[in-house]
């Protein structure tokens, strides 16, 4: 299996196990169409065997879910403005949605006598290279700002549509 077949699958999965999946096709990807590459390398990025410390479900569809969530909170606190609400979309879905993956990147994983580190190789890239049995290290439980800027600057390209939106996002993210 390649690589961005891989990485597909795992997105497809996590966005299932999302309460509110409605969101990516009737929100993210209508106003922000190039989200779905960010999505894929999160999802190439995370895969779908990192999971919450202390819990079955795995990190990405909840980082999903996080984001969804901070999106609706802003939603229903300031309503719609049309003048803001695209940016706003991107804005505090990414937001939220880096906050609470952000976690990973205390994470180590351990197969084959090899060592994931997420800040360095994307884990399904890691993962076809050591297929053996996977044991975690959780370094850190405590997310930081610090790392959910890093981990989001990993996923974009900021030479994209609307950099200005990304840089906002990389602003509040390093302000935490």
């Amino acid at each position: 299996m390649n690589l961005e077949t891989l990485s597909l699958q795992t997105l497809q999965s996590a966005m299932k196990a999302v309460k509110r999946r409605s969101f990516f096709r009737s929100y993210l990807l209508v106003l922000w169409p190039n989200a779905e590459g960010q999505l894929l390398e999160m999802a190439r990025r995370l895969g779908g065997e990192v999971l919450v410390p202390g819990s079955t479900t795995p990190l990405l569809p909840a980082a999903l879910e996080a984001g969804i969530k901070k999106f609706d909170f802003h939603r229903k606190r300031d309503g719609y403005d049309p003048r803001t609400w695209v940016a706003n979309v991107y804005l505090h879905f990414w937001q939220g949605t880096m906050e609470a993956a952000a976690l990973a990147m205390g994470f180590r994983g351990h197969a084959d006598g090899a060592i994931w580190n997420p800040a360095y190789q994307p884990f399904l890239d890691w993962r076809l290279e050591h297929p053996g049995e996977l044991v975690w290290e959780h370094r850190s439980e405590v997310r930081t700002a610090a790392d959910a800027e890093r981990l989001y600057r990993l996923l974009v390209d900021r030479k994209g549509p609307r950099p200005w939106v990304v840089k906002e996002v990389i602003r509040r993210l390093a302000n935490g």
